[in-house]
């Protein structure tokens, strides 16, 4: 036995001393918050792994129940698909009004989640607003002319400088990057590391920016350090005084930070299924909050567009197409959903530990069938 234990703390400290050497210790991290919680990959309840940033709310806007309130009845199919995945939250707003809601596990009313890439939307709709707020001129602004660092590489060889707030908007950047999630990738080390500015400024842009779309993680990293420089505001702050309070979210959200303090804007946003409703809902609204303009209609239509270089994504905001539907729709790690259905003026969201292929084909069927 004093063998076995002796074997196994000389591996740990081949792997620790390892991990330094090679500059990765944010692994230890990343051990601490999935593995030795006993779960394979990042999770919806890992706050307690990191710093936060507090996104502060207002005046609470309570959500008015409708005449028939949880009186639908979710089918057989539906309802064995949120086992199966393990959903916490589902909620429906119709007409604006709240329709019907059920939480399982651990999910409540208060119940705080990592809303993951769903994040990414909420990015963009501060772009939007700091446009409204003229702390950015147009899409079409380098993003050197925020970030200079950032353009300071061999110019013959990457196209660094000739990047814009467009291309990172629509995913068609062109950066060097890995978006993988289950391995030692860039995205992993943007999550757990010690330092996300530092990693985003060494970035290359090694495809001429606008030529083809690829769904990069760090692209919004980018478009947050943007409106902080144009803002001189940390973006928690900025969401807070800008968007969550207009909103009369419920609760304090959080967004999560590295060691330095800077947000990780890709990911990470957490709070509950019916303030995250209210995005959705604000995007229904073109932008709109109790007759308050809080993000230009133009740039909701754009958002929520196809971009020339992809048939299923705009602006920060993923399209459904698929059959007769036409919907628009924030998407986050494990399955965190906020889904906007314009023909049916119908908002819902889905929270929970598990997706699988084609959940949210069945989601948007689901909602057809019930309030057509």
């Amino acid at each position: 036995m004093k063998k076995v234990i002796i074997s196994v703390l000389s591996l740990f400290l081949i792997l620790f001393l390892s991990l330094f050497i090679s500059g990765k210790t944010y692994l230890l991290k990343a051990l601490r918050s999935t593995y030795l919680q006993g779960h394979s990959t990042a999770h919806i309840h890992d706050q307690s792994s990191f710093d936060l940033a507090v996104v502060k709310k207002g005046s609470v806007d309570e959500w008015e129940l409708s005449s028939n309130y949880n009186q639908k009845s979710l089918s057989s199919q539906f309802e064995d698909l949120h086992n199966r995945n393990k959903s916490i939250s589902f909620l429906v707003i119709k007409d604006g009004k709240l329709d019907f809601e059920k939480y399982w596990d651990e999910g409540s009313l208060t119940s705080s989640t990592n809303s993951f890439s769903m994040s990414k939307s909420i990015v963009g709709m501060l772009l939007g607003i700091a446009m409204k707020d003229n702390k950015i001129q147009n899409v079409f602004q380098p993003v050197s002319e925020f970030l200079p660092e950032f353009a300071q590489v061999d110019e013959d060889k990457y196209f660094n400088h000739q990047l814009e707030i467009r291309h990172l908007l629509s995913m068609t950047a062109g950066l060097e990057w890995d978006e993988e999630y289950y391995s030692f990738s860039q995205t992993s080390e943007a999550y757990y590391g010690s330092d996300i500015n530092s990693q985003m400024l060494n970035l290359k842009v090694v495809k001429e920016p606008g030529t083809s779309f690829e769904y990069q993680s760090a692209a919004t990293q980018l478009l947050a350090m943007v409106i902080e420089k144009a803002t001189g505001q940390p973006l928690a702050e900025y969401a807070s005084e800008n968007l969550w309070k207009h909103i009369g979210a419920s609760q304090d959200a959080s967004w999560h930070t590295d060691n330095e303090g800077h947000t990780l804007a890709f990911c990470c946003f957490n709070s509950n299924a019916r303030d995250f409703a209210r995005l959705g809902q604000l995007y229904l609204n073109k932008g709109r909050w109790n007759g308050e303009q809080i993000i230009p209609e133009p740039f909701v239509d754009i958002s929520t567009q196809t971009n020339a270089k992809s048939s299923n994504y705009g602006y920060q905001w993923w399209i459904h197409n698929s059959g007769n539907t036409k919907a628009f729709y924030m998407e986050g790690h494990l399955g965190q959903y906020v889904v906007v259905i314009p023909d049916l003026n119908l908002v819902f969201v889905r929270l929970g530990h598990k997706s699988s292929s084609n959940d949210l084909t069945t989601f948007i069927d689901e909602m057809v069938k019930l309030y057509s």
